[in-house]
């Protein structure tokens, strides 16, 4: 019994880790083909995902962070995806959505794959790499304060 619970154990870790792996390679993946046609990644030390739609709450947060933060987060880029119209997004946040650190997701790459989240996902930045990344949940409020803090 004790070795099943181990071995349940190392599983679960293993496909934890699996999981998080691949969702940052596809992650990086996307990032480096907008990098090479409308930035230079390695301005940024943080990526912040914001998706059109899902954890209600937790978006309009985000949302609400950029608004409040636009003028302080130059090394942040945000990401807004499956966005429904850009028009409805810019009259939403009001801000100027040509920033530098802006990208408008139009073809949804940020919305699918291993990165597809209901909730708002902020990537962590080394070098241009992305090292590790977590979600802006119920659970887990408190990640879009500590952006300003790191």
């Amino acid at each position: 019994m004790m070795k099943l619970k181990y071995i349940l154990l190392v599983a679960t870790v293993s496909a934890s880790c699996s999981i998080k792996s691949n969702t940052i390679n596809d992650f990086q993946r996307k990032l480096m083909s907008i990098s090479k046609d409308e930035l230079v990644i390695s301005e940024f030390d943080k990526v912040l995902i914001i998706p059109g739609a899902g954890c209600t709450g937790c978006v309009s947060s985000a949302e609400n962070f950029v608004m409040e933060n636009f003028e302080r987060i130059d090394r942040i880029l945000v990401i807004f995806t499956a966005i429904p119209s850009q028009k409805m997004l810019k009259m939403k946040l009001g801000i100027d959505l040509n920033r530098q650190n802006v990208y408008l997701d139009k073809d949804n790459e940020f919305n699918a794959g291993n990165i597809y989240s209901f909730y708002p996902t902020v990537f962590y930045l080394k070098d241009g790499k992305a090292i590790k990344f977590e979600y802006v949940s119920p659970e887990n409020k408190d990640v879009l304060n500590r952006l300003l803090d790191e």
